[in-house]
């Protein structure tokens, strides 16, 4: 088998895995009032399954590096998929609420084996150029999957709903990584892939503008470098304007005026404009760079959440407008392969992908908490959004000035001892 035929089916894999794994954090939602009612606990009880699967993804993202580098890639992806099923078919059985408890912490854990991450990880590894654009690609395919979630939903009962999605949906995953994901290309003797595009007579490489350094400093040097404190900084922020608005999207569509029926339509539009949105993130990011998209994406990002007084006199065009451009800030998810493993490089992508997830895991926990407290004390969404608007404006700042080719030329400079260092220790062994 070629490298290209290789590399492509572990991408197309990762882009389906990644989708299921959504699959099945939707139908959490879906199983959800059945199983408070079954348990017989409280609906805020029950909630605590979100928390707790997001402690159980923060802990993975801050191993999961690690956990590639002595585990092959095909066993984590198993490894995640059956610790996914398994929190379904328990909230489908279980009556004891500590035992959900604790699998949806083994689903967080689960579901962050077989989400973004991993794929960006993998695409990183098998992918020398296009990087941004395949990463994001897989949020179209988790879109498309989860279109199905309502419909099965509504053929089969509480329980074997539950049964029958956790046994498939596990089977997919552990199928797929069995057949096609695989480790980096080199412990097959094999090369990346190099995406290449003709311009008449020209032919150019996709995604050249993304060129990577090779850092050779260790990791623990590299928490000394502001450019990697900007890059690990600048997804908590999005992450928690975005939630911000996520978690109290429906109360803050019904203060704009809009009955049941509106607020189902500007939900569905989120979920459209992600589809949208994200895989353009990662084609921009290929084509112009992902510096200067961050920064246009984070510009309309903030304009969208101070102009809430605005449009929240609009009625459904103006919840419509928000609605879809939330979702520039949900590229925080893709700083792994399309911002940090170019200023960084390949071998410390997986370590550094990994807290990048990691603090927007901390965000997700953090921004409900702060959100539903200041909304408490003022009893208005206007000044909630105004913060999400300067968290997207801080980024705009980070990735003008932190991220400039200045601040490139610091890290290799910084960089430098490494690399004559590391001369030294080749020369040595040849």
């Amino acid at each position: 088998m070629s490298n290209t035929v290789k590399g492509w089916l572990c991408a197309i894999a990762g882009m389906v895995t990644m989708g299921v794994s959504h699959l099945c954090y939707s139908i959490i939602i879906i199983l959800m009032a059945s199983m408070v009612a079954a348990v017989g606990c409280s609906a805020a009880e029950g909630a605590l399954i979100f928390s707790i699967t997001a402690i159980g993804s923060l802990v993975a993202s801050l191993f999961i590096g690690s956990l590639l580098k002595v585990l092959k890639t095909k066993y984590v992806y198993v490894i995640g998929g059956i610790l996914q099923g398994a929190l379904l078919v328990t909230m489908g059985y279980s009556t004891n609420l500590m035992l959900v408890y604790v699998m949806a912490f083994l689903f967080g854990i689960g579901n962050k084996f077989c989400g973004a991450m991993t794929h960006q990880i993998n695409v990183t590894n098998w992918f020398a150029s296009g990087r941004g654009t395949i990463s994001s690609m897989g949020t179209l395919v988790s879109g498309l999957i989860n279109t199905v979630t309502g419909v099965l939903s509504s053929m089969f009962g509480y329980q074997t709903y539950s049964l029958i999605a956790g046994f498939v949906l596990a089977g997919i995953i552990v199928v797929l990584g069995l057949l096609f994901v695989c480790d980096a290309p080199e412990k097959y003797g094999m090369q990346q892939i190099v995406l290449k595009e003709k311009e008449g007579k020209k032919t150019r490489t996709i995604g050249a503008d993304s060129k990577v350094y090779e850092t050779a400093m260790p990791i623990s040097k590299l928490l000394r470098q502001p450019l990697l404190w900007a890059v690990l900084v600048c997804p908590f922020l999005m992450q928690f304007a975005c939630t911000i608005y996520y978690s109290n999207q429906s109360l803050v569509l019904g203060s704009m005026g809009l009955d049941v029926v509106q607020i189902s339509y500007c939900v569905s539009i989120v979920s459209i404009s992600q589809m949208i949105l994200v895989p353009l993130f990662g084609v921009l990011s290929d084509v112009i760079s992902a510096r200067k998209t961050l920064i246009i994406y984070c510009v309309v990002g903030a304009a969208n959440m101070f102009l809430f007084s605005l449009t929240s006199q609009m009625g459904l065009i103006g919840g419509m407008i928000i609605a879809f451009f939330y979702n520039a800030g949900m590229v925080n998810l893709y700083f792994g392969a399309v911002v940090a493993t170019p200023l960084f490089g390949v071998n410390k992508s997986a370590t550094i992908t990994g807290w990048c997830n990691a603090s927007v895991s901390v965000a997700a926990m953090i921004a409900p908490v702060f959100a539903a407290g200041l909304y408490g004390a003022t009893g208005s969404f206007v000044l909630l959004l105004a913060i999400a608007g300067c968290c997207f404006t801080v980024v705009v700042i980070l990735a003008a000035i932190g991220m400039s080719s200045k601040a490139r030329k610091h890290l290799e400079a910084a960089d430098k001892p490494y690399k004559e260092a590391e001369a030294i220790a080749e020369a040595v062994a040849a």
